[in-house]
């Protein structure tokens, strides 16, 4: 992912064009950003299919219910300190300074994530999910897994904001490997039960690790930059109605009442389809303190954006065919006969490949250029065009609607996103 600056020379031949290309990919920290993804990403397929041998499509779609409405509070509890810190640590003038503006945002975010979690523990917010008790002991432990989440997360935006892309890859392979172990163990010692007390463990030790491994401290103080409590406000906004836009569906499903086997099977096309866009995922979060740094450079950012959005698209034509021809075939030997109704939902579900890359190339782009607003504005359309059509082909069709409704909404964003993003890198636009 180089400047067309950097082109070698059409003379140096095809082996020293590929051979620049990976050494460029090296330095840029792409493979040590895609290796962690790709680790941690196995670790999430590997342990959602034992997972769905293990608890069988009822409970797994339980399960998979109850994980999507804490995706959602859990992104809500960061208060968008992550994004915020990615954005603002690039930009400061030393490592002293990035370590105490995140130690200040890590403070205020666990208190944040505190009040978050004690209404995740109120009995309505149970009543809401299931009236099961394993459901309501869960959400009791909102109260400590969320503020810890919070940390770790200020903690690995450290690391990117300072592009140390090989250690944060170790931290998150190893938070992954902790994880799935907990996880996996509980489910197999007190099955649906037991994997919610496993994910809870596994946050604690997430956060002690990472915690850890980054010397976070008290903070000294709590002064922030001009710009950055907006920022953080803006991305809570934009990240809440991101994550409802990739929960709707299961969310929906729920809602609507449809059978919990089938929201199992249509739990685990989810995360092959997951487990497939992990390539572009990879590519714009190594790419992302590069298009800060460039932020007054227009001609070399719209270089870039250009160039990466060039690789994100042709890798999204070759992950959908792989997704829509390969992948089913592997349903039924790895998750068992019992999710075949999921096969077609994969199919659809891989159509979305093709624009996801997209999505993901626009959001990281415009947040890059300090655009949180815009961001949001984008999101909050996406994500109304989503629910509505998940509400609609749910209603009809069942699953197989909420598949289409995910392509469908893929497409509106990256429409959107993506015309967004070019009028303002042609424009020179900035924050």
């Amino acid at each position: 992912m180089r400047s067309s600056a950097e082109e070698p020379p059409v003379t140096a031949g095809t082996g020293a064009f590929i051979s620049t290309r990976l050494r460029g990919l090296a330095r840029s920290g792409f493979v040590h950003v895609l290796t962690a993804q790709g680790a941690t990403r196995v670790f999430v397929a590997v342990h959602g299919i034992l997972l769905a041998r293990i608890l069988g499509p009822d409970d797994l779609g339980r399960f998979a219910l109850l994980a999507s409405a804490l995706s959602l509070s859990g992104v809500v509890a960061q208060g968008g300190v992550p994004s915020a810190l990615s954005r603002y640590l690039p930009l400061c003038s030393s490592a002293g300074e990035q370590e105490r503006l995140r130690d200040t945002a890590s403070f205020v975010g666990v208190v944040w994530a505190v009040l978050v979690g004690m209404v995740m523990a109120l009995p309505l917010t149970g009543q809401l999910l299931s009236e099961e008790p394993w459901v309501r002991s869960w959400l009791l432990c909102a109260v400590l897994v969320l503020p810890v989440q919070t940390s770790a997360q200020a903690s690995l935006s450290l690391l990117h904001g300072q592009a140390r892309f090989p250690k944060k890859s170790v931290l998150e392979t190893v938070v992954a490997a902790v994880t799935f172990a907990l996880v996996l163990g509980g489910s197999l010692a007190r099955g649906l039960s037991g994997a919610a007390l496993g994910k809870v463990g596994a946050a604690v030790a997430a956060a002690l690790i990472v915690s850890q491994a980054t010397g976070l401290r008290f903070p000294r103080s709590r002064a922030f930059p001009p710009g950055f409590r907006r920022f953080a406000l803006l991305s809570l906004a934009s990240g809440s109605f991101s994550t409802l836009l990739h929960t709707a569906d299961t969310l929906v499903l729920g809602a609507l009442r449809i059978a919990p086997s089938s929201i199992g099977s249509y739990r685990v096309a989810s995360l092959l389809y997951a487990f497939l866009s992990m390539v572009p995922a990879a590519a714009m979060h190594t790419l992302f303190p590069r298009l800060v740094r460039l932020h007054d450079d227009p001609c070399a950012l719209r270089r870039l954006c250009l160039q990466s959005l060039r690789y994100l698209t042709l890798f999204g034509v070759v992950a959908a065919g792989a997704g829509m021809l390969a992948v089913p075939l592997l349903v039924k030997p790895l998750a068992g006969p019992e999710y075949l109704p999921g096969v077609p939902y994969v199919r659809v579900l891989s159509l979305g490949l093709v624009f996801r890359a997209v999505v993901l190339w626009a959001g990281t782009v415009i947040l890059a250029m300090g655009r949180p607003g815009l961001n949001l504005i984008l999101l909050v359309v996406s994500g109304a065009v989503n629910l509505a059509l998940n509400v609609a082909l749910v209603t009809s069709h069942g699953p197989i609607g909420a598949a289409w409704a995910t392509v469908a909404s893929e497409a509106a964003s990256a429409l959107l996103g993506g015309g967004a993003v070019l009028v303002l890198i042609r424009a020179g636009r900035r924050g």
